[in-house]
């Protein structure tokens, strides 16, 4: 399923990237596929790696923007 290919896509990002710069290409993998809580998440863990790590204006802003769950 989508998880399995998604785990796979981490474990090649990871191969040829440093840790915080693999999650932030899952979150951009994420923000395509516009799931905003999975990209917040992914940068989350970037920021572990790497205190630098900025989560973009752009991603918080579409997280502000969704409807509560009712």
């Amino acid at each position: 399923g989508m998880t399995g290919r998604l785990d796979d896509a981490l474990a090649t990002f990871r191969r040829v990237n440093a840790p915080a710069d693999a999650w932030q290409n899952m979150a951009f993998v994420h923000e395509q596929r516009r799931d905003w809580e999975q990209a917040l998440a992914c940068h989350h863990e970037a920021q572990k790696f790497d205190p630098r790590v900025t989560i973009p204006r752009s991603l918080l802003a579409k997280l502000e923007k969704q409807p509560e769950p009712t």
